[in-house]
């Protein structure tokens, strides 16, 4: 049911997107939320959709990597070469309950940090490094 809404929101925002994009006005501004899930949410939910979260967290970096070749492929994408979504999902589980206080972090900042601290532990250095 919770990843039945999440797939509704996304197909809804997506048609506003491309609806919005092609009528050639200009569309009124509008609040994004920081996330649709928080740490609780992500916490209490069926292991099939925390897999699907972890995947699609993973699928989107490595868009977003990809794009911007930013700092954060130097050590995420070495990191998660040879990670299971298993593994992945089990490193952000533990994270979760490891970490109370982000019950109500949104869960694009909890699995990040949960990468940085994955990664740094496995020797990757995720300090930010000068491009060029």
């Amino acid at each position: 049911m919770i990843a039945a809404f999440y797939l509704r929101a996304l197909c809804a925002s997506a048609a506003l997107c491309i609806v919005g994009a092609s009528s050639g006005v200009l569309a009124e501004p509008v609040r994004v939320p920081p996330g649709f899930i928080n740490g609780g949410t992500y916490q209490s939910s069926p292991q099939n959709v925390r897999n699907g979260y972890v995947s699609g967290m993973v699928d989107g970096l490595s868009f977003g990597i990809a794009i911007n070749r930013g700092s954060v492929g130097n050590w995420l994408t070495p990191c998660l070469a040879s990670s299971t979504i298993d593994q992945l999902r089990t490193t952000v589980d533990g994270f979760v309950q490891g970490h109370p206080e982000m019950a109500r972090q949104p869960m694009s900042t909890v699995f990040y940090r949960a990468m940085m601290v994955s990664c740094a532990s496995k020797g990757f250095s995720t300090a930010a490094k000068p491009q060029g």
